[in-house]
């Protein structure tokens, strides 16, 4: 007992000790040269510039991922009230989703034969989150016979595989030691949702380079872009995402993806647009236990990145945007005809 309790009490002082140096960093930070304010700054022509300059590319592919990153980027600005440390992350996070972009345009054009890779019935895993939806993602994951995209490959997709180059472990420590720095921004984040660079990686992590996607609205508080995102056709995030398994594919053939997101509630029709056979697996847990849940997920996320407290108001933000999330899945899955026998219901 004795021992649990020293564990428990060396623990807490680190953590405090943590949070008062996050504190001085977010205090003293922006005061601290002009190196530090260009590192915090939400130009949008600065930070495209910073992923050409760290690739030595310039070839992003279409141009549809801009009038979303800028409309992402005005809200970090206008609504996140983000700390220094906040601006500094997010603005990396930008910067490293071109970065990834850029890579793969270049390695579309250097392997053509990625544009040829069959993918066959994708298994899409969605539903409220906190309903499970990591859990089954990962079980089904263990069966040899799916296949699905880990963190490590999400976040350093190139070079796609058989291409000789930088080889995938070093790829996964370098994952695994960016999953772990929120560890460490966020005490008690550890506690709530396991990260590791060789688990499933959710999809939304990979329609984020497209910046239409849910991951922004949970890291931050930014309503705008989230009013935006609800009208925003999705089809163009579903198609890059569809580029992006053909690119971990590598021009193989023959594969059953195995995917998963509760954002996915929202755009199963642009989902459906680009992937006509898809099948979709839908999860469900009672409301009343997901919302605390999730609410508490979401203020000790966007605690990492900004000092606003606002429990109620991101209560009643979770509990109408993913009521909104069922009510539209529900009308897109009973519109079909012919193709309810593509859904599975899980309680």
């Amino acid at each position: 007992m004795r021992g649990g309790q020293q564990s428990t009490q060396a623990a807490s002082r680190l953590n405090a000790l943590r949070r008062s140096l996050l504190r001085a960093v977010n205090r003293y930070g922006p005061s601290v040269g002009s190196g530090r304010l260009h590192a915090a700054s939400f130009d949008l022509d600065g930070i495209l510039d910073e992923a050409r300059q760290r690739t030595h590319l310039d070839d992003f592919g279409d141009d549809e991922f801009l009038g979303p990153l800028r409309f992402l980027l005005d809200a970090y600005e206008q609504e996140a009230e983000l700390t220094f440390i906040g601006r500094m992350s997010m603005r990396e996070d930008a910067v490293s989703m071109l970065v990834a972009r850029l890579h793969i345009c270049a390695d579309r054009q250097r392997f053509p034969e990625i544009a040829d890779a069959d993918l066959q019935e994708p298994l899409f895993i969605t539903g409220l989150p906190r309903s499970g939806t990591t859990f089954l993602h990962t079980l089904l994951a263990a069966d040899p016979r799916w296949r699905a995209p880990a963190g490590w490959e999400v976040m350093y997709p190139s070079p796609p595989p058989g291409a000789r180059a930088d080889p995938a472990d070093r790829r996964c420590l370098r994952a695994d030691r960016r999953m772990k720095k929120l560890y460490w921004l966020t005490p008690g984040f550890a506690a709530i949702h396991e990260l590791d660079a060789q688990l499933p990686q959710e999809c939304i992590a990979i329609t984020g380079a497209t910046f239409i996607s849910d991951m922004f609205p949970t890291m931050c508080h930014v309503p705008s872009y989230q009013r935006w995102l609800d009208k925003a056709d999705q089809v163009p995030a579903y198609r890059y995402h569809r580029r992006f398994l053909q690119h971990l594919q590598g021009g193989a053939g023959g594969l059953h993806w195995l995917l998963k997101a509760p954002a996915h509630l929202f755009g199963l029709r642009a989902l459906l647009e680009v992937y006509p056979d898809a099948r979709i697996v839908f999860l469900h847990r009672e409301p009343r236990e997901v919302l605390p849940s999730l609410a508490n997920l979401t203020q000790v996320l966007r605690g990492a990145f900004s000092d606003r407290h606002a429990p109620a108001a991101t209560g009643a933000e979770l509990r109408d945007h993913w009521s909104r999330g069922v009510r539209e899945a529900r009308a897109v899955i009973g519109s079909l005809r012919g193709g309810q026998e593509r859904f599975a219901d899980l309680a």
